[in-house]
């Protein structure tokens, strides 16, 4: 934080809502239904376990239900999360002191009225989602006469939802019966049939992007509800903006007088939205002094070359003394400071600072956290009565700090050119943005001087040397210009010597313009204006022209074209008038001949080409193609995804002779993503290769492939300067063995390296090491494997002597191998802790480890994997899943010789949030289904969605899983798009000869059955209608 931010955060008026989601994507993007386990209703939080109940029933377990039969046991060892980590986080989220304690503070928030929807819910980035602003969104109360007809409820309704008009831009009305609404509102009790259960709360709604609840909003009506603001009863007016928020796209917030803070207050109708801060708003000229201004000095009333301040909740300054080598801390309104760190003369000493320049608080710890400039140090301070300071990173050049909701720490190095994050226990820290040197690249940093980290985690840099801001996304390998990056300069587009950065939320960015003398503002996107010119001012934009994505993205495979209206937009506004900026498309099959064909494309040097058939694609490639608008010499970089076979009867070397003619067509191609259908006998082969497939420019390659012989095509030679490849193979088998003619080749070029295969393979030994230890120049490797019939396990010693030690350039490993073995003839059977041993050298990433032993079936398996590893195959999930997130992850198998339980499939669907097909293969039946019987106590279960499930395999598993499928009260299946694989007399037994009302529901969202060859008799039809 610098000078400049003091006048920013006393004049700012922060916005923590918006119409557009924030833009993060996590496991937790999707909205948590509450559960409709009875357990946890909402009550009176008086014990423990009440506060258990209460934090898992809103998103802080991420065990998301009770852990044991016996309520009693919050620490049971099945849930990994305890109460005071949980509690430690809700006291973090709504700024209470962290006790991790249920103290009389905790409790009496836990005891307010409050919304019914979780926490821990995060928007989803994907404009797709957003509700259109082209037209009059509509809006229905079911008339549930539950209110007296003084309370005028369509006229409170009406007025949030004006609320929200005057702040976003929307336009809402109200309908009747008759006509369709995009919002559906009613009052409601605690079980009203849709799987969300009120329970005690206000009201609940869903998120746009879950399409079977969309605009669906319930109210309470067990409630006393009220008109009025003198906290009698709940204010109708409140509890409804709140909710419409969250229809909107909005998460909970907990700045205590936001609107979307998840706990009910007052709040005057004036102060609920408000509005944003208008581009023409002037800004007064005359600042009042809150320390200093008694002239340069080190009197206890003076300062010299203040650089760096953090502002507390109370308003207390603490202030990076720079000439004074000091911390000062300023209460509002004093006349004089007081010293808090160093102060003890320039040196290097625990006592002393040597220029600092940047300090924050750390509340967790309750320090001061220094940038002690010439020190080349950050030291922590205490922040009452520290004598001294602890140093806790050495060797920075520290120019800025900065700190996450996470309680990481972010630090600018003006020597390194790079900001780096430090997590808690950290020894080398994370480079987040730049760390390749001195430069102007958008990988590179020239001397970063202040930071400010979003709630997204994303880091803003001004990069003094460029004069520009930089924003680095969480996880990403370059930056994108938000400001400036023109040279320097005085024009509104130009920055000179940017400083001082602070970012509000709505990314609005605001900077010190140092040498220009001036303070500058860059709004994100338009501000005013219809929406057509609020589309031509986002896309007139240079950060949204250089990379364009003229599609929808539906769902996880899925994608639509633009709507008519919009592209017509496109191809006949807006196109024509950026084309020499755009430097990368991404098209869908249908419309692309259309954009390409709307004017030329100079600067274009990046395509990419989804939901494209194969006969579509080789027409792409052809004389008389659309290729005529682009300089095809200039394309470097080239994507095309998901080809499937159209209607016409292709031959099988169709994807080669794709591939051949990217090649004839691009010839200076340096990048090429060829994923083709991942249908095997679709995927890519070279038994009879298309001539042509090679080039000497190619350096990357990602691409599906039917074997490892295919792989060793492409490392034959033919491609000489590639150095990165990504490989996906069917299946890896004996007869791979003929192509070992090359092992003992080396493999010089390659310098990354990813192998994908699903089918487990027998030659692990013979085929796959010997080919990696080819390659010594490997600087990255990425493995996902099942490997079988071997006489042990893959551990961490074999992964050092069979293929760490022959890459001295490896920096970074990342795996999921899943190691099969007999038990028959095993002397030794090692332990999970004897795995996990073998990996005791290993660095960076946390490997994890476990061994599923069966005993009945006489075989075991071992896992092991890097958890950050973007995985996308999973061998065989038992109950010994010791959980984790997996978004890759499309198929699993579900295998064990104890039954699997209800709260299961709970975990499994939080772990594996995207999974499409599932297989289960158990014969034991539940425990806990037999308890729950016997008590009469169905209600139990809490519903499990599988949003994205379309294959579901039953031959091989016990009725009770049928039934956990298939009751509708247990786990909601898509509507109309689940294919089921299953005996006849297996489906006819749980259904009760296809009458069982429990299951009917789910029965009728099935769009295909497999009886394994029996038909479906004629009068079990209408239990089965859209199959």
């Amino acid at each position: 934080m610098r000078w400049f931010s003091l006048l920013v955060l006393c004049a700012l008026v922060l916005i923590f809502v918006t119409a557009k989601p924030p833009k993060k994507v996590s496991s937790k993007n999707m909205a948590k239904p509450p559960s409709n386990n009875p357990q946890f209703k909402v009550s009176l939080v008086k014990t423990e376990m009440d506060a258990y109940i209460y934090l898992t029933r809103f998103g802080y377990n991420p065990c998301g239900s009770l852990p044991g039969s016996n309520s009693s046991d919050y620490n049971h060892p099945s849930c990994q999360t305890s109460l005071t980590t949980m509690l430690k986080q809700f006291q973090t989220s709504f700024r209470l002191s962290t006790t991790k304690k249920l103290d009389a503070a905790t409790r009496k928030l836990m005891n307010t009225p409050r919304c019914g929807m979780s926490d821990s819910s995060l928007p989803l980035i994907n404009g797709s989602y957003l509700w259109p602003t082209n037209r009059t969104l509509k809006w229905k109360l079911n008339r549930d006469p539950f209110a007296s007809t003084s309370l005028k409820t369509s006229k409170y309704i009406q007025q949030a939802f004006d609320d929200w008009a005057s702040h976003t831009g929307l336009t809402f009305r109200e309908v009747f019966e008759h006509e369709k609404a995009d919002f559906n509102l009613a009052f409601a009790n605690d079980d009203h049939g849709d799987g969300y259960l009120l329970n005690g709360t206000l009201s609940h709604a869903s998120y746009p992007w879950i399409s079977s609840s969309r605009g669906q909003i319930h109210f309470n009506k067990n409630k006393q509800w009220s008109n009025t603001y003198d906290g009698v009863g709940i204010n109708m007016r409140l509890v409804a903006s709140h909710a419409i928020g969250h229809s909107l796209g909005l998460p909970h917030v907990f700045d205590s007088d936001a609107l979307m803070n998840p706990l009910y207050q007052v709040i005057q109708p004036k102060n609920m939205l408000p509005k944003k801060i208008p581009l023409d708003a002037k800004w007064t000229q005359h600042g009042i002094t809150v320390a200093g201004g008694n002239g340069q000095g080190s009197n206890l009333n003076q300062l010299e070359r203040v650089v760096g301040f953090y502002i507390d909740d109370d308003q207390t300054l603490y202030i990076a003394d720079h000439g004074n080598q000091r911390i000062m801390k300023w209460k509002r309104d004093a006349t004089s400071g007081q010293v808090v760190a160093g102060g003890n003369g320039i040196g290097n000493k625990s006592n002393q600072l040597n220029y600092p320049t940047d300090v924050i608080l750390d509340k967790q710890t309750d320090s001061l956290i220094i940038c002690d400039f010439l020190n080349r140090r950050v030291v922590r301070w205490p922040r009452h009565d520290g004598r001294s300071g602890e140093t806790i990173i050495l060797n920075v050049k520290c120019e800025d700090l900065a700190m996450d909701d996470e309680e990481s720490l972010y630090v600018s190095d003006t020597e390194k050119h790079e900001v780096r994050r430090w997590r808690m226990g950290e020894k080398n820290g994370t480079v987040v943005a730049g760390g390749n040197g001195e430069g102007n690249r958008r990988d590179q940093l020239d001397y970063p001087y202040s930071i400010v980290v979003d709630q997204d985690h994303s880091v803003y840099v001004s990069d003094w040397n460029n004069h520009r801001v930089m924003k680095w996304m969480k996880g990403a390998k370059e930056g994108i210009i938000v400001a400036g990056g023109n040279g320097k300069g005085d024009a509104l587009t130009q920055l000179h010597y940017p400083n001082g950065l602070f970012v509000d939320r709505l990314n609005t960015v605001y900077v010190a313009d140092s040498k220009n003398h001036r303070i500058m503002r860059w709004p994100q996107g338009a501000t005013s204006g219809s929406v057509n010119k609020r589309l031509h001012a986002i896309v007139h934009d240079s950060i949204f022209t250089n990379c364009l994505t003229l599609m929808n993205y539906v769902s996880v495979d899925s994608i639509d074209p633009l709507s008519d209206p919009i592209l017509d937009q496109f191809c006949l506004q807006i196109l024509p008038s950026i084309h020499h900026k755009i430097k990368w498309f991404n098209l869908e099959s249908s419309s692309m001949k259309r954009i390409l064909l709307a004017t030329n494309y100079p600067n274009l040097y990046g395509l990419g080409l989804y939901d494209i058939e194969i006969e579509t694609a080789l027409s792409f490639f052809s004389g008389e193609s659309c290729l005529t608008s682009i300089d095809k010499n200039q394309i470097f970089e080239f994507v095309i995804k998901r080809t499937t076979y159209g209607k016409v009867n292709l031959t099988k070397d169709m994807n080669s002779r794709i591939l051949a003619r990217i090649f004839t067509t691009f010839s200076n191609l340096q990048y090429l993503n060829f994923c083709a259908s991942s249908i095997w006998n679709e995927q890519l082969a070279f038994l009879n290769p298309y001539p042509g497939i090679n080039s000497s420019t190619l350096l990357e390659l990602h691409i599906l492939l039917v074997s490892f012989s295919d792989c060793l095509y492409i490392l034959d030679g033919r491609f000489n300067k590639l150095h990165t490849l990504h490989v996906d193979i069917f299946s890896i088998t004996p007869s791979d063995l003929r192509n070992n003619n090359q092992k003992k080749l080396p493999i010089p070029n390659i310098r990354c390296f990813s192998l994908y295969c699903e089918p487990m393979t027998n030659v692990y030994d013979e085929v796959i090491v010997p080919h990696l230890q080819r390659m010594s120049n490997l600087e990255k490797l990425s493995l996902n494997l099942g490997i079988c019939d071997k006489n042990t396990f893959v551990d961490g010693n074999e992964l050092k002597q069979n293929i760490i030690n022959y890459m001295p350039q490896l920096k970074s490993f990342q795996f999921y191998i899943c190691s099969h073995l007999y038990l028959s003839n095993q002397i030794y059977l090692p332990s999970k802790e004897d795995i996990q041993h073998t990996f005791r050298d290993f660095k960076d990433d946390q490997v994890i480890s476990y061994i599923d032993y069966f005993q009945k079936e006489q075989y075991s398996l071992c896992h092991i994997y890097s958890y950050s590893f973007k995985l996308k195959y999973y061998y065989t999930i038992t109950n010994n899943f010791p959980g984790g997130l997996f978004k890759y992850v499309h198929e699993l198998l579900f295998y064990d010789e104890c039954p699997f339980e209800h709260e299961f499939f709970l975990q499994i669907a939080q772990s594996f949030p995207f999974i499409k097909r599932l297989s289960i293969k158990n014969s034991k039946p539940q425990n806990n289904k037999l308890c729950k019987e016997s008590k009469n106590d169905n209600q139990d279960f809490s519903v499990i969605k599988f949003p994205h499930l379309i294959c579901l395999t039953l031959n091989l598993a016990h009725d009770d899983y049928i039934e956990e499928f298939l009751v509708d009260t247990r786990i909601c299946l898509l509507n109309n798009n689940v294919h089921l694989n299953i005996f006849y007399h297996q489906l006819k037994r749980v259904t009760h000869h296809f009458t069982r009302d429990t299951t009917r529901i789910n029965c009728a969202k099935l769009n295909s059955l497999c009886f394994g060859g029996r038909r479906l008799p004629k009068y079990a039809k209408d239990y089965f209608p859209h199959v």
